[in-house]
Formats: C-alpha cells, structure tokens, sequence
C-alpha cells in the first residue's frame, strides 16, 4: 500500500539544539494524526513501511514533545508522544519506551492531566504487544516513575523546559 504521508518529512526534523520552532512540532502532530485515522489494517501496513531508522527516532520525539507540552500547556503534545509510543510498538527495548514515557507521565503531572487515562484512551490504536506494554506501565508503582531513577534532571534553559540525563 501507497500512504499519503511522506516519511523523510519527520526523518529530516532535527532536533540538535532543541529549538521551540513549532512547525516541526507541527508535523510531528500531523505524523501522529495520519497514523490515528487510518483503518486498524491500514495502521499495520504502515507501521511496517515505516523505515526502521524512523523507531528510535520516534521514542526521541516523544521525549521532545514532553516538553514541548510544558512549554505550550498543551495535551495535544503528550498525546502524539503516546501515538509514537504506539506506532514504535516497542520494538527496540521496552525499557527504553519506559525511559520515555516516564518524561510524559512527568509532564502529564505538571499539566495536570492524568496520564494513565491519556494512555488508557489510545489503547485501540495498539497493537497487543503495545497494549501489553502500556497496560504494564499504568500498573506501575509511581516511585518508580521519577525522573531520578533514570538519572534525569528537569531544567529550565532560557525559559524552554528541557529533560537532560546526569552522570551519577
């Protein structure tokens, strides 16, 4: 099957020095959209014609977009970050998903917003190892989901919210 969306739009989005333009955050919602409204079949065809450089890169986007939900107090953003979750389908390592996702849970927290039931409310789009996965990590014991477990710092830096990995 042909999709309509282009790949290398989000495989060229560079992130190097965390910039706030919201155009790329822009695609990343579309990216996230496109994938939501296809049909069940049509989300597993794409799922496989995606490239596989394009997995790991979107576990980084969702960490981005965490932030970027801080910055705009927007929901939308965690939400996508989620979708990307789904679309990756824990593919690489699962704890590398947790690794990410414990950044959106943290903004979640920040913005108010339950992020068990964000997770819980996409659960259709997942594939069963992803639902399996996700499932898991709404069981999860909240100590276990602080940035500090994952040697991770939250700042601010010239106003923009960032997550930065520390040495111990």
């Amino acid at each position: 099957m042909k999709f309509n969306y282009d790949f290398e739009k989000l495989d060229k989005i560079s992130f190097r020095f965390r910039n706030q333009n919201s155009e790329n955050f822009q695609e990343m919602l579309n990216f996230g959209f496109y994938f939501e409204n296809l049909s069940k079949d049509n989300q597993i065809l794409f799922k496989e014609a995606l490239p596989n450089i394009m997995y790991k890169k979107l576990l980084s986007f969702s960490g981005l977009l965490a932030e970027y939900a801080i910055y705009t107090k927007d929901e939308k953003y965690i939400r996508t970050g989620v979708v990307f979750h789904i679309i990756e389908d824990f593919r690489i390592d699962y704890r590398e998903n947790i690794r990410y996702l414990i950044l959106l849970n943290y903004s979640s927290n920040l913005l108010g917003i339950n992020f068990n039931n964000l997770i819980l409310n996409n659960i259709s789009l997942c594939s069963e190892k992803a639902e399996t996965q996700l499932r898991n990590f709404c069981l999860r014991d909240n100590s276990l989901n602080s940035l500090d477990k994952f040697n991770i710092l939250f700042t601010l830096s010239e106003n923009y919210p960032t997550f930065v990995h520390v040495e111990n």
